[in-house]
């Protein structure tokens, strides 16, 4: 019976261990300020990885759309939508939306979710990311000319 008691907290032992070691070597572990700093960057650079992704996904797949949602017609944006509410099935009223990419963009994220209460935070999100990845390819292009 101790061996089944002292197994576990062996392994106890080896992650509190290990998780301190993880902590020490982490800068910002002790200051609060510096933690919230840390996590910042760290979702600043999860959300450089997506947007690298999207231009890969936005290169690939370009011809579906034009790359900069500000120069989207009123059918563009309906097929952006429709593309939306199939991938994650959301029942969007594609007359709420009857506007080009411009007005499109200048839309706040209450105007999305007035139009699409359910999906109005991911059509919002998804767009910002997509004037995000426009943005990091042209600064990509502009500094390799």
């Amino acid at each position: 019976m101790t061996a089944r008691i002292g197994q576990p907290l062996s392994k106890k032992k080896k992650q509190t261990k290990k998780s301190a070691k993880t902590n020490a070597e982490h800068r910002c572990s002790g200051n609060k300020n510096a933690s919230k700093i840390c996590r910042r960057s760290e979702n600043l650079g999860k959300l450089r990885k997506h947007s690298e992704i999207q231009i890969v996904l936005l290169e690939k797949y370009k011809g579906h759309l034009p790359l900069d949602p500000m120069q989207w017609n009123r059918e563009d944006v309906t097929v952006w939508l429709r593309i939306m509410s199939k991938r994650y099935q959301l029942d969007i009223d594609y007359n709420m939306f009857m506007m080009n990419g411009k007005g499109l963009c200048l839309m706040s994220l209450n105007g999305f979710k007035y139009r699409s209460p359910v999906g109005g935070a991911l059509l919002h999100f998804d767009l910002r990311q997509k004037l995000l990845t426009k943005l990091l390819l042209q600064s990509q292009r502009s500094a390799a000319a």
